[in-house]
């Protein structure tokens, strides 16, 4: 999460930045208020100037360019070794015995 996600302006921007800034300003899923993050109405993140000067401004195909970043991740996120493990973990549990 740490990979740069998006560059603007010579700043490279996270793929952590890029999924906060998605789930205060873009998605129907606020997480504020989990942890000592900070609260909605103030910066959620110190790129976010950068992604809403890219938004509408990149595309790839014919899809949005941040919209895209976040499928890329999704992608990433969903071949993880890490996935796979926690995946066979649940299949285990909830697997009734015959």
């Amino acid at each position: 999460m740490k990979a740069p996600g998006a560059v603007r302006l010579g700043t490279a921007i996270s793929r952590a930045d890029i999924i906060k800034y998605f789930a205060h300003n873009l998605g129907g899923v606020h997480i504020d208020g989990i942890g000592d993050g900070p609260k909605r109405g103030k910066s959620q993140g110190e790129h976010n100037h950068l992604l809403k000067d890219l938004q509408n401004k990149v595309r790839a195909d014919v899809m949005e360019g941040l919209y895209f970043v976040v499928l890329s991740i999704g992608q990433a996120i969903g071949q993880s070794e890490d996935l796979h493990r926690l995946a066979k973990a649940i299949n285990r549990r909830t697997t009734l015995p015959n």
